[in-house]
């Protein structure tokens, strides 16, 4: 997921975030899996304050210090 700089201080992402994890939900998927660079600190935040935790990998990936995380979802 990317957000033009422009627009991050409006909340836009953790909207987008919120949205897919309601749809995702209400399709029946039980785990969303992502992954982000450290020095992406406010998406990193982000994540975690929507309930994602540290995951291990679930994919190689040949950037050093990727961060991979797991949010577990309940159907609605």
């Amino acid at each position: 997921m990317f957000v033009d700089p422009r627009y991050r201080t409006d909340g836009l992402g953790r909207a987008m975030m919120r949205e897919l994890i309601a749809h995702a939900e209400g399709r029946g998927i039980h785990q969303l899996v992502l992954n982000t660079l450290p020095t992406m600190v406010h998406a990193v935040g982000m994540y975690c304050s929507l309930g994602f935790t540290p995951a291990e990998p679930y994919v190689a990936n040949p950037t050093d210090g990727v961060l991979f995380f797991e949010l577990a979802l309940t159907r609605p």
